[in-house]
């Protein structure tokens, strides 16, 4: 491998992590979803969806399982330009076969490169995973900054929201990640509901997200609800809110009564397993205990009217 190896990252989180590590110069490709920091949309994108990008929510889930079923990948990779790109080391994942490319199909592409390529897969399913994370890119790419301290200022910034609601009561949370059908976010996310100060219904920390019947959401009568669709941006979400406005039962919540219904960026502080999960629990614990720590910028979460 060379001194300054090439990089290939072909999942956003990690495209956010060769930044935070100082890598950025040694990027060389990305995925077409690296859309963050704002200098990463200069690089090589080197994959692409299978779906269309104008479809609602059941259509694309429609077309992601007509896919899937036909044993078809949801994305593609330009192995013409990855062999031009001569990359050292691809970042890639093998969580979700919906998110990103997988392993398996990496490896498949990656045959076209001459020499030896480390693949290297992450695969968090926990805060403390993604800090690992960290610490993984950082050892394989050789950067020369002070790992352990980014990484600590990172979990100080997550012990002071901890300190703060410490005996506050924990307000319930349903946080939906996806509208039609309609699934609820696993992972690591309901470990940042817990950071945050609240108390998630419907999935536990390291579950999977999961499809949910409306019936479930209006059972567990949360204290607050957050629609946050992977993939989706807070304009995007509010074309499809009326899923649920015309709802039975959606009148009676009390997180409508109390207006502690929002919309959150998904894709920038909860989907995506890499630094910015910290700026997510911050809005988190916003959304939650409004009282304590001041109300979301409107760019972060906004109240659904």
């Amino acid at each position: 491998m060379s001194v300054t190896p090439r990089i290939v990252s072909l999942i956003p989180s990690a495209t956010e992590i060769v930044y935070l590590l100082g890598l950025g110069e040694n990027l060389v490709g990305r995925s077409h979803d690296s859309n963050y920091p704002e200098e990463a949309l200069k690089k090589k994108v080197i994959s692409s969806p299978a779906i269309e990008s104008n479809l609602n929510s059941l259509e694309i889930d429609k077309a992601v399982k007509n896919l899937l079923h036909q044993g078809t990948s949801v994305f593609h990779i330009d192995q013409k330009k990855l062999a031009r790109l001569k990359p050292d080391i691809i970042l890639t994942q093998e969580l979700c076969k919906v998110c990103a490319p997988t392993f398996t199909q990496v490896h498949k592409a990656a045959k076209v490169l001459e020499g030896e390529t480390k693949i290297i897969s992450l695969e968090p399913h926990s805060i403390g995973d993604v800090f690992e994370n960290i610490f993984q890119i950082a050892e394989h790419s050789g950067s020369n900054v002070n790992v352990r301290s980014i990484v600590e200022r990172l979990k100080y910034r997550l012990d002071i929201v901890s300190t703060k609601h410490k005996n506050l009561r924990k307000p319930t949370v349903a946080i939906i990640e996806w509208l039609n059908p309609l699934m609820v976010s696993g992972h690591w996310v309901p470990e940042m509901v817990q950071l945050a100060g609240g108390q998630m219904v419907l999935s536990k920390p390291g579950d999977q997200s999961r499809y949910v019947d409306w019936y479930e959401v209006v059972s567990t009568n949360p204290d607050v609800i957050i629609f946050a669709p992977c993939g989706f941006d807070i304009e995007r979400t509010k074309k499809e809110i009326y899923l649920f406005k015309y709802r039975s039962g959606w009148e009676n919540l009390k997180a409508v009564k109390k207006q502690q219904v929002y919309y959150m960026d998904a894709d920038s502080y909860l989907t995506r397993s890499g630094p910015r999960l910290v700026d997510g629990v911050e809005i988190l614990s916003r959304i939650i205990h409004p009282n304590l720590f001041g109300y979301p910028k409107t760019y972060e979460a906004q109240p659904v009217a």
